[in-house]
């Protein structure tokens, strides 16, 4: 982590080595950070979360999609489910 003109750069890297790199501000890694503490969860799975739920919202849309990428939309939603029900459950 690094810290640039008032924004702290992440680069997160998953499991199959591809590098993320993003610039947040100190308040929305705050929230990042309260987040992850109160679910229990690391940083970079509520990253990873937040790519998938987002992607999940943005595809949903699309009522043509179907097959392989149905199954990954369909995971992507189940996934996130289970992430927030756990969270709903440390509250």
């Amino acid at each position: 982590m690094t810290y640039e003109e008032n924004v702290i750069v992440i680069d997160v890297k998953p499991t199959n080595d591809i590098t993320i790199s993003s610039k947040i501000s100190s308040y929305e890694l705050n929230l990042i950070n309260k987040i992850t503490e109160k679910c229990g969860i690391s940083r970079s799975s509520f990253i990873r979360l937040a790519i998938q739920y987002a992607l999940y919202n943005m595809l949903i849309e699309n009522q043509e999609i179907d097959g392989e990428w149905k199954k990954i939309i369909d995971q992507y939603k189940s996934e996130s489910e289970k992430m927030f029900g756990k969270c709903k459950e440390k509250s």
